[in-house]
C-alpha cells in the first residue's frame, strides 16, 4: 500500500511537471525600458522566443521548465516556470563580459561590455591599436541612410504603432503632424531665413531657418490651425494655415544674398564602446574632410565625448577651415572609458552647439557619430530638448550616424532627432564585416554604400 501511495505521487508529480502552458511577460533594462530582440530559451533546449517592439514575449512551456533571458550586453537571468502565466524580467547590466576586436590588424579581447556597453579598462596598454591605427584605409565602412523626410507615412507608422509609450512618455516627443514650409523669392528658394510657427492662440510654439532648399518643417498639434510668419529684416510675411493643410509657400519681395559658407560639425562618442570602428571612422572621416575641404569657405569643428568619471567627458577642437590640422586632431583621438550602456551625449551636444557657428553660412551641419544613448534623468533629457531646440532655431541639421551595439532607443531617439531638425539618419551595416553586429532599423529603404560616398554625398545635397 505504501509503495502504491509513492507511486502515485511520482505519477501527479509528473503530470504537473509536464502540463503544457503559455507563458508571456515583458524585458526591460534597469531604467524600465523595453528591450526589443531580448531571447527566451527554454534551458537545455533549441525552444525559444524574442520580445517585440515593447519588450513583450510569449512562449509555450511546461511548469518546472527553465527560462533563460539574454540580452547583449546585460547577464543571463533565469527564471523556473510555475503556476503563474506571467514573467516580467527585469535586466542587469554585466560588466564582467568580455569583448572580442576584430580589426584588419589582429583580434584581441578587452574587458568590458559587449556591443554598445562601454568598456571600462583604460586600455592602457593596447598600444598596437594606436600603433596600426594610420594604416586602416577609407572606403571599408559601409552604411544606409533613412531619411524618414522621404518616407514620412513610413515613419508616422513607426511612431504610432511600434515606439514604446514609455519612450514617448520619457522624451516627450510627436514629430508626427508636419507641415513643410517653402520661401521663395521669384521663384527661387530662399535659404537661412527665420520662420516662426505659432499655434491657433497665436502663442509661439517653434522657430526655425529654412535649409537650402528654401524649405522649413514644422510640428504642429493634431487638432488646430496655426499662424506662420517669415521674417526678413524688419520685415514680416504671414500666413493662416487650416487643418487639412500640409504644404504652403510663402513668397517675399527682398532678394537676398548668401554666402556659399559650410560648416560640419563632428560630434564622436569616444567611449570605449566604439573601439571596434573608431580607427576606421578616423579613416573615414579624414578622406569626407579631404573631399569636402575644395571650397575655402568649407570649415569643420571636432567634439568627442566620453561620460562622467572618464580621463575627459568633452574635448572640442573650434571650427577650422585648416583641413591638415584637422586632420592631425581627429588622428590623435581613440576609444576609452565609459562603463555604462548611456554616454554624456547631452554635454557634447551642449558644447558642440555652442561653437562659433558662422550664421551667414548657406549650411550647418552636425553629424553625431555613436553607439549609445545619452543618460535619461530629467536634468539630461531637459538638457538635450533644449539643445534640439537650439539647432532648430540656429538651422543646424543634426545627422545622427550610428554605429554597432546601438539598440532600439538610440535609432528612436537618434531619428527623431533628425526629424526635428531637418537633418538624416545614417546607420552602419553588417556589409563590410567590421565590428560588431549593427541594429536594422524599422525600416530598411535607401541602398548600402560606403559610409564615406554616402556622407559626401548626403553634405552637398544639404549645401
Amino acid at each position: 500500500m505504501k509503495s502504491l501511495s509513492i507511486a502515485m505521487l511520482l505519477f501527479v508529480t509528473l503530470c504537473s511537471i509536464a502540463q503544457e502552458k503559455t507563458i508571456s511577460g515583458t524585458v526591460v533594462d534597469e531604467t524600465n525600458m523595453p528591450l526589443p530582440g531580448a531571447t527566451v530559451v527554454i534551458k537545455g533546449t533549441s525552444n525559444g522566443a524574442s520580445t517585440d517592439f515593447d519588450g513583450k514575449f510569449s512562449i509555450g512551456v511546461n511548469v518546472g521548465d527553465v527560462l533563460v533571458f539574454s540580452y547583449v550586453g546585460y547577464a543571463d537571468q533565469e527564471n523556473t516556470v510555475g503556476s503563474s502565466s506571467t514573467i516580467n524580467v527585469s535586466m542587469i547590466l554585466d560588466n564582467s563580459l568580455e569583448e572580442v576586436v576584430v580589426a584588419g590588424y589582429g583580434l584581441m579581447r578587452l574587458k568590458g561590455k559587449v556591443s554598445g556597453i562601454a568598456i571600462k579598462s583604460s586600455l592602457s596598454d593596447v598600444t598596437s591599436i594606436e600603433k596600426t591605427s594610420s594604416d586602416v584605409k577609407s572606403g571599408q565602412l559601409t552604411a544606409r541612410e533613412l531619411n524618414d523626410f522621404k518616407h514620412w507615412k513610413s515613419w508616422v507608422s513607426i511612431y504610432k504603432n511600434e515606439i514604446p509609450e514609455t519612450f514617448k512618455n520619457k522624451w516627450g516627443f510627436d514629430f508626427t503632424n508636419m507641415l513643410n514650409i517653402k520661401v521663395n523669392h521669384l521663384g527661387k528658394s530662399v535659404s537661412n531665413v527665420e520662420v516662426r510657427l505659432y499655434n491657433s492662440n497665436d502663442e509661439l510654439i517653434t522657430k526655425i531657418t529654412t535649409n537650402s532648399f528654401g524649405e522649413a518643417k514644422v510640428f504642429r498639434g493634431e487638432n488646430e490651425g496655426c499662424l506662420v510668419q517669415v521674417i526678413v529684416g524688419n520685415n514680416v510675411y504671414g500666413k493662416r494655415v487650416r487643418l487639412n493643410m500640409n504644404n504652403i509657400c510663402i513668397n517675399i519681395d527682398e532678394e537676398l544674398l548668401h554666402n556659399s559658407d559650410l560648416d560640419i560639425m563632428f560630434t564622436i562618442d569616444a567611449t570605449g564602446s566604439m573601439q571596434d570602428e573608431i580607427d576606421y571612422l578616423k579613416a573615414e572621416l579624414k578622406n569626407i574632410i579631404k573631399r569636402i575641404s575644395d571650397k575655402q569657405t568649407t570649415r569643420v569643428g571636432l567634439t568627442f565625448y566620453r561620460d562622467n568619471g572618464d580621463e575627459y567627458v568633452v574635448k572640442d577642437f573650434e571650427f577650422n577651415n585648416n583641413i591638415v590640422q584637422v586632420q592631425k586632431d581627429l588622428s590623435k583621438q581613440n576609444a576609452r572609458g565609459g562603463g555604462d550602456y548611456p554616454e554624456a551625449l547631452d554635454l557634447a551636444m551642449e558644447k558642440s552647439l555652442s561653437m562659433g557657428w558662422n550664421n551667414n553660412a548657406k549650411s550647418r551641419l552636425m553629424f553625431l557619430l555613436l553607439d549609445a544613448p545619452s543618460h535619461d534623468n530629467q536634468e539630461v533629457i531637459n538638457r538635450v530638448k533644449n539643445q534640439i531646440k537650439f539647432a532648430q532655431e540656429k538651422g543646424i541639421r543634426l545627422i545622427p550616424v550610428v554605429a554597432s551595439g546601438a539598440d532600439k532607443k538610440v535609432e528612436y531617439l537618434m531619428r527623431t532627432m533628425a526629424i526635428a531638425t531637418g537633418g538624416t539618419y545614417i546607420y552602419l551595416t553588417d556589409d563590410s564585416g567590421i565590428g560588431n553586429s549593427h541594429i536594422k532599423p524599422s525600416k530598411e529603404k535607401d541602398k548600402v554604400k560606403k559610409l564615406n560616398d554616402l556622407i559626401v554625398e548626403v553634405i552637398k545635397r544639404y549645401s
